[in-house]
């Protein structure tokens, strides 16, 4: 069967709906679910997977949260993150390419904690978002406890210290 060039675009725009859709079928995490082993890369270029020692995951959706939080987090360091069971996933899936690679991914590497990043659409949209807030997710064998969105570092900073 020979498509024509119409019918062809027709069917990768099809195509292109179907797996937004499959995307957006994916719910966003609630307090029961069970938070899945994603493979994360760090801002050094190394791979992680998530295991059932994390117990908090901070998650920065826009680069207000990020700055919100670097700015409590940078003089603590990573030892602070380890303490308290704690991993940090941004999404910079919507960051231009050059950008990140030519300027975010530079300064990223001098961070004094280690910071997961989500690269490519999709994984970033399980996580419960509201714009220039942190989104806190307690978990005990990658089940979520607790889900809470804060509007400062330094309240991030107090939940985690209450735990």
């Amino acid at each position: 069967m020979k498509l024509s060039r119409y019918g062809f675009l027709v069917f990768v725009a099809a195509l292109c709906s179907l797996s937004f859709s499959s995307v957006l079928a994916e719910e966003t995490w609630k307090k029961g679910d069970t938070f899945d082993a994603i493979r994360y890369e760090d801002q050094h270029g190394s791979i992680k997977i998530l295991d059932d020692s994390v117990r908090n995951v901070i998650f920065l959706a826009d680069m207000d949260a990020k700055d919100s939080l670097h700015e409590v987090l940078e003089e603590k360091g990573q030892d602070y993150l380890d303490k308290h069971q704690a991993v940090v996933i941004a999404d910079i899936h919507r960051m231009p390419y050059l950008v990140s690679v030519m300027f975010a991914l530079p300064a990223m590497r001098d961070y004094s904690y280690i910071l997961h990043l989500i690269r490519e659409a999709g994984p970033g949209a399980r996580f419960p978002q509201k714009p220039g807030h942190l989104t806190l997710i307690r978990l005990e064998d990658r089940k979520i406890q607790s889900i809470e969105l804060l509007q400062s570092g330094k309240s991030m900073l107090t939940e985690l210290e209450s735990d």
